[in-house]
């Protein structure tokens, strides 16, 4: 069964916190806010802010959810790191019982093509450390550009680091659907996408 992916709720926070304390010893390496002391309050946190980070059409969260049980397995974010050209920076995780099973690739997918299609992005980016593979593999699984290796494009562990960089640019049937209004989100109220 394929995930899907539906924006976080502020009632995702205790499923949230326990997905990422299963999934300290994968995570960890590359994203720093992944402790075994992740608390619920940090998860309480990130959940609330997203509904005006949406809003404000600079941060859009998706829980990957398994569509049968209901599971979190995860979360992508696409953020608005330049506004008016509409580019976005995608990031995500996927807890341990979920990997190997192509659930990572199949929601990053699926937030891609509701980031051109209903929020209307005209370039998305990833930036990968060069030594996380399973990321790189992503990337490349997906058909991205590879813009380079790249110095200074990712902060880990304090530290401006090189990374990997790629690059998904909109399909013509979708660039400047916004263009005759100032109309930021087609819908606001999407519950989940689903398979392709």
């Amino acid at each position: 069964m394929q995930p899907v992916i539906r924006r976080i709720k502020r009632s995702d926070a205790s499923e949230m916190q326990a997905a990422v304390l299963e999934s300290v010893g994968h995570i960890r390496p590359w994203l720093d806010w992944c402790t075994p002391s992740y608390r619920l309050s940090d998860a309480v946190r990130w959940t609330e802010e997203a509904a005006s980070k949406w809003q404000e059409g600079s941060d859009y969260r998706f829980v990957i959810e398994d569509p049968e049980s209901g599971l979190m397995l995860g979360s992508v974010v696409i953020r608005n790191v330049c506004g008016p050209y509409r580019i976005g920076d995608l990031g995500y995780w996927l807890r341990k019982r979920a990997l190997g099973q192509g659930n990572c690739t199949m929601a990053v997918k699926l937030a891609i093509e509701y980031g051109f299609e209903q929020l209307g992005f005209e370039r998305i980016e990833m930036r990968v450390l060069p030594e996380n593979e399973s990321s790189n593999a992503i990337a490349f699984r997906l058909g991205a550009s590879f813009d380079g290796l790249q110095a200074n494009k990712i902060i880990h562990k304090g530290v401006a680091k090189m990374a990997n960089c790629y690059s998904f640019n909109a399909p013509v049937s979708c660039r400047n659907i916004y263009q005759k209004a100032d109309i930021v989100l087609v819908d606001t109220n999407v519950q989940s996408v689903s398979g392709f």
